[in-house]
């Protein structure tokens, strides 16, 4: 007969608990099981690396609207849009920025990182994606300016950024889930 009792011992790799099985004899044997199978930090680990990726594609506004040619010409660069539209455009840049930081801040700072802190991150780090499939409800936006649109590409029928932005938001949900799950 076999009994079994399950424990992370001091000094293990993270996300490796071990399960000590005993016969009716003595005799002792121990597995090491990964903590997908035995508990819930190897999937909440996969949650929080899949909103970290997820964070640092909220620097993708700066990338996209300024450093990038094809992607400034339209945005912070293009001679057509006033100061304001700039200004607005400015600020959405400097919003992902902060909004990704914070992100991985709680993330990668926050010790233990308990599930209310995972939500919080990844909240955060779906803000500035969540507020893009929502600006189009406004009147007289559009996910391209009018010159722009022929010429850019349609993977799926969408805009980039309107894929991009469906994708990541998916990827919330399902690291949000998971994390749930787990506890």
């Amino acid at each position: 007969m076999w009994t079994c009792e399950s424990h992370s011992p001091v000094g293990s790799p993270g996300g490796v608990s071990v399960r000590t099985a005993y016969t009716s004899d003595g005799d002792v044997g121990n597995l090491y099981v990964l903590s997908l199978i035995e508990g819930e930090e190897r999937p909440m680990e996969i949650a929080k690396y899949t909103i970290a990726f997820v964070a640092l594609f909220n620097y993708g506004g700066l990338v996209a609207d300024a450093i990038v040619p094809s992607g400034a010409k339209q945005h912070l660069f293009n001679p057509k849009w006033p100061p304001h539209a700039k200004f607005h455009n400015g600020q959405t840049m400097a919003m992902g920025i902060i909004s990704g930081s914070l992100s991985l801040a709680i993330l990668f700072g926050s010790r233990p990182l308990t599930l209310p802190l995972f939500l919080i991150a990844a909240a955060v780090a779906a803000n500035y994606f969540v507020a893009m499939a929502l600006a189009r409800a406004f009147p007289g936006t559009a996910w391209s300016d009018p010159e722009f649109a022929v010429r850019l590409p349609r993977p799926l029928g969408l805009y980039p950024q309107q894929l991009v932005t469906y994708v990541l938001c998916t990827l919330v949900l399902i690291a949000v889930a998971l994390a749930v799950l787990a506890h």
